[in-house]
């Protein structure tokens, strides 16, 4: 596949694969190293999950149902694409930059950019490409598509008989506490000052997140069904919203 192929599928999935299209950016943080792998593994790693995750839609085709629901208008369609072309052509750019540095300057690279990502949802803002509801109208559309199609295939599951009813509805109790804890814990960070929440964060760092291995050690599905669903869930098997700690931009809350 060559790099544009790549870049304009991970741009679609960056739009239809996170709620905050923030995964978009290099994944910096202490993980990175602690698991092993170098800075510039990571990023390479980043860069083939969101292609192996891609929708088939297009990223026109994303765009578009915003226009359709009068979120956003085609012109400002247009200019969200080139914007993203414009940010992943930088990181691209970044990425060949960490290749050509030894182990030690990556670690140290790491360690100065530490919860850096992108904001996408606030760059948009902020250039006046979109305004703020818009963006949170955008947000919320993305939650209900991911929650729709993850409830989807739980129901396919239940359906060939590799989940039971009482499970997928364990299994929804489960996601919904993980996403009351996510909210909660957003909302405690965004009522404390930038130092606090550095502070905060230096000291509570993002952990990579395999959650059908929770599920699994809950006692909610077996083994033998946490590997069938990886096969059709990969991103909750390998956390895919933390591989490589993307951590949380003290300056970026709201």
């Amino acid at each position: 596949m060559n790099k544009t192929s790549i870049v304009r599928k991970t741009i679609a999935a960056s739009l239809t694969g996170a709620v905050m299209l923030s995964t978009q950016g290099l994944f910096y943080a202490g993980a990175a190293v602690n698991n092993g792998k170098g800075c510039t593994q990571c990023v390479v790693s980043a860069v083939e999950d969101n292609d192996h995750a891609a929708p088939k839609a297009s990223l026109k085709d994303e765009l578009q149902k915003f226009v359709d629901d009068k979120v956003i208008t085609a012109e400002q369609a247009k200019k969200i694409e080139a914007f993203l072309q414009k940010k992943m052509e930088e990181k691209k750019a970044e990425h060949d930059k960490l290749k050509g540095m030894t182990e030690q300057e990556r670690e140290k690279y790491i360690k100065e950019n530490a919860g850096k990502r992108m904001d996408f949802f606030g760059e948009l803002i902020s250039s006046g490409i979109i305004n703020k509801e818009q963006a949170d109208k955008m947000k919320a559309e993305l939650q209900n598509r991911r929650e729709a199609k993850l409830q989807e295939i739980l129901k396919m599951e239940v359906t060939k008989g590799t989940l039971k009813q009482e499970q997928l509805d364990k299994i929804n109790e489960f996601l919904t506490k993980k996403k009351e804890e996510r909210m909660n814990e957003h909302e405690k960070l965004k009522n404390m000052t930038e130092e606090e929440r550095k502070h905060y964060i230096s000291q509570h760092p993002k952990q990579k997140s395999d959650l059908l291995a929770e599920l699994v050690s809950a006692g909610i599905i077996s083994k033998e069904q946490g590997d069938a669903l990886s096969r059709v869930l990969p991103q909750l098997h390998r956390g895919h919203n933390h591989k490589g700690a993307p951590g949380r931009n003290p300056s970026s809350i709201s």
